[in-house]
């Protein structure tokens, strides 16, 4: 079921419209998709009112004593509250702060990669999302990306986005549970998009999984594998690659190097996205002064919470 809040149709007479090229059809392949997502019922019959069952899911996990996590997201903005939902980076920081608990390691996306799509309004909170967890966690806390094409000297372009785009949503907590799917550590993700996640709980299957996993995300760009699965079989000893990348020459970078360096790429204020046009056409329907848009676009288009 695809959700219309990924467009912003701010009038119809001329049609005046903001959103990626799939959901405003201008993607060859939407229009079918998205008619036979106009053609469907406003809910599932199964869940009439919602149901937050991946949020659900990883609560549960969270609340658990648990050793290590590990947690690929192409989006971590989860810093906010959903109703009386406790947020996402709520439930991390209480975890991380766990004297028991001993690594969480992060692999995202570059915040100038998602921005743009977010409005302008995905720094401040993927800026609040990584502060906050740090500041918890300290030392046991690794949040990590891939460097820039600038950085790499690929020759790509933008130069501010990496050559290797993380996509991924999944968790691996203790090597003994995997949760992966579709919903993304926001608050759409987890209570209003329709996303789909499936959750193993096998020791043997879910740390081979994590080994895996690490030895590709690690090795991306390398011709020769630096890392091999028996570099990465204790999550907490392996987590030495993420920690310093650059002694194995790896494409990953993590928060040390400086916050204000890991998070740069992405405007602190909000860009005119949306033009000036489209921005007092905004404001005229729907009377919103300039001081309340960014509040208004974040919780009504970019990142609404289905409670």
């Amino acid at each position: 079921m695809l959700n219309t809040p990924h467009t912003l149709t701010l009038s119809r007479r001329p049609p005046l419209r903001s959103g990626n090229d799939f959901f405003t059809g201008k993607d060859p392949a939407a229009p079918p998709l998205l008619a036979a997502a106009a053609a469907q019922a406003p809910t599932y019959a199964f869940a009439p009112h919602g149901r937050h069952a991946v949020y659900a899911q990883l609560r549960a996990a969270l609340a658990r004593p648990s050793r290590t996590i590990y947690l690929e997201d192409q989006y971590l903005v989860a810093d906010e509250p959903m109703g009386d939902l406790p947020s996402m980076l709520d439930l991390l920081v209480a975890r991380v702060a766990d004297p028991a608990f001993e690594s969480l390691v992060v692999l995202t996306t570059r915040v100038a990669e998602i921005n743009r799509s977010f409005l302008g309004l995905g720094a401040a909170h993927r800026r609040a999302f990584v502060r906050r967890l740090v500041a918890a966690g300290g030392s046991k806390v690794l949040v990590c990306h891939y460097r820039s094409n600038a950085d790499l000297g690929t020759g790509l372009r933008p130069t501010a986005a990496a050559p290797f785009y993380v996509h991924s949503k999944t968790w691996v907590f203790d090597d003994e549970l995997l949760v992966t799917g579709s919903a993304n550590c926001n608050r759409r993700g987890y209570s209003h998009d329709s996303e789909l996640d499936v959750a193993v709980v096998d020791p043997v299957a879910v740390a081979q999984a994590r080994r895996r996993l690490w030895v590709r995300r690690l090795n991306a760009g390398l011709a020769a594998p630096v890392v091999t699965e028996d570099d990465v079989a204790d999550p907490v000893a392996a987590a030495r690659f993420w920690a310093q990348p650059e002694r194995s020459g790896l494409a990953v970078q993590n928060h040390r190097i400086g916050l204000t360096s890991f998070l740069a790429g992405a405007p602190t204020h909000v860009p005119s996205l949306l033009g000036d046009l489209a921005t007092a056409r905004l404001a005229q329907v729907y009377k919103i002064s300039p001081a309340r848009l960014p509040r208004w676009l974040w919780d009504a288009v970019v990142d609404p919470e289905g409670t």
